[in-house]
């Protein structure tokens, strides 16, 4: 149920409470008010009636005043007049129809009145000539007290009914346009609030509650909206800072891999030296001329392709996520770093599933994830030592901090015979700037990096390692990438 209409139920209930006490208490004070009236009318009736039947009896004797009590009697059609006598035999009916304190003020000379049998009974008492005594009876139906009892009921009824429908027709549209409509605007604040806009500010008029609730409302907004501002200025320099990080990160690896690079493009050098010497002789005939131009055009594309290799890592790019086959990403890596291992005597192989791995990344970052794991097991593997690098997909629980849940995911692997990693060290590998190389050799970003990359992908990098024997990091990849 909404507010407003609480609010005019409750406000409806309590006027129609009060009202009905209220009607309650003023037909019990009319009621009463009524009798009171009709008993000092009959009291008055029977004084009128004494003073009657007195002088009559003193002037022409008690049968005549009697008689004129009588002809009294029959002038008022809805009331019964008539004498009792309060002593004696006579008097009997006066105490069947009195209690004894009521007959004893009756006979001290008090009017007295009773309620019995449905009717209302007025006793005025009487002291004759020759001091006889009586009383005179004024004896009225209570049909007028129910019939003054009903009316009165029925109009306050009315009454009530009527103030309960003005109050319901003057409270719906006051409800509606001081409570209803403004929280309506509150809760509409609040809503675009939650989806992020915090412009529009409400300015409810008023000094009330919901007044203040709506300023307080609106100053929220405003700081969020500040908060908001400072914290995108703050993400922007972050991720400026991270990926000139990166980018350093990736000139250390081009760095590294640029004498193995050199040798690799010795290779196709010399051949193209050769050959071109030999037509500059001119001691070929012309199919061998022919031959070796293709020669020298095939030796040209692939040093032209090593070059952009290695271009295309160390320049800097936008993020660009897409589907990719990760065993590419693992060729490719094995590629580019397979002269380091030569050079360091390291057996470099790939190892990757025969069935596609497909999962939604950045090729570049993963590839520079891929080339410090890779570098750091080279570095790590004595000579003569094996590092295997593939791709596959693998039945994994997800670490602590990731909400993925458990599941088969693409992953990316690192396996060396190294050294592997000390228990002390285990928990640290992934803080910027920590290393256990030599001074110079290292600068302790390329695991931090790697990290960082896997997590913006909303992956998570799993070690395994025995000091002595070796290690193996895992990167797992949802299969699409996280918002």
């Amino acid at each position: 149920m909404r507010l407003t209409t609480k609010l005019l139920a409750i406000f409806l209930a309590v006027t129609l409470i009060t009202v009905a006490i209220e009607g309650v208490f003023t037909v019990d004070r009319e009621i009463a008010l009524y009798n009171r009236d009709m008993k000092q009318s009959a009291i008055s009736i029977g004084r009128a009636a004494r003073m009657l039947v007195r002088e009559v009896w003193r002037v022409e004797g008690p049968a005549r005043a009697m008689s004129a009590l009588s002809d009294f009697n029959q002038s008022n059609d809805h009331l019964q007049i008539r004498w009792l006598w309060t002593s004696g035999q006579a008097g009997a009916p006066v105490r069947n129809q009195l209690n004894s304190a009521d007959l004893e003020r009756l006979r001290g000379g008090h009017e007295v009145s009773v309620m019995r049998d449905g009717s209302r009974m007025t006793f005025v008492p009487v002291v004759a000539d020759g001091g006889a005594s009586g009383a005179i009876e004024v004896a009225e139906p209570l049909t007028r007290v129910r019939a003054y009892s009903a009316r009165t009921s029925r109009r306050v009824l009315m009454r009530s009914a009527a103030i309960a429908v003005l109050g319901l027709v003057l409270a719906v549209p006051l409800g509606y346009l001081l409570v209803g409509k403004r929280f309506s605007e509150l809760a509409e604040k609040a809503r675009r609030a939650g989806k992020g806009d915090l412009s529009s500010p409400l300015r409810l008029r008023g000094r009330d509650e919901i007044s203040r609730l709506g300023e307080v409302l609106d100053d929220m907004c405003d700081d969020l909206a500040s908060a908001r501002d400072t914290a995108m200025a703050e993400s922007k320099r972050r991720m400026a800072a991270l990926e000139q990080l990166r980018h350093a990160d990736r000139l250390r690896v081009v760095g590294t891999l640029a004498s193995g690079v050199a040798h690799e493009l010795g290779t196709p050098l010399n051949v193209v030296a050769g050959r071109a010497g030999m037509i500059e002789d001119g001691r070929l005939p012309q199919s061998e001329v022919t031959l070796s131009a293709k020669v020298i055009r095939t030796q040209s594309e692939r040093m032209t392709k090593i070059i952009r290799q290695l271009l295309d890592f160390a320049r800097r790019h936008q993020p660009k996520r897409v589907l990719t086959d990760l065993r590419e990403i693992s060729a490719e890596t094995v590629r580019l770093i397979a002269n380091l291992g030569q050079k360091r005597r390291v057996d470099l192989r790939l190892d990757d599933a025969s069935s596609p791995v497909i999962s939604d990344i950045d090729r570049v970052q993963i590839q520079q994830a891929m080339a410090n794991l890779v570098i750091n097991a080279i570095e790590a593997t004595a000579p003569g030592g094996r590092v295997i690098v593939g791709a596959r997909l693998q039945s994994a629980t997800s670490a602590e901090d990731v909400d993925l849940p458990p599941g088969t995911y693409p992953v990316l692997f690192v396996e060396d015979c190294g050294r592997g990693i000390p228990g002390a060290d285990a928990g640290h590998i992934f803080e910027p700037f920590f290393t256990t190389k030599e001074v110079g050799e290292g600068t302790g970003l390329g695991l931090s990096i790697a990290y960082g990359i896997v997590r913006e992908h909303g992956g998570w990098i799993d070690v395994r390692s025995e000091p002595g024997r070796g290690s193996c990091f895992a990167i797992h990849l949802p299969a699409k990438a996280m918002a």
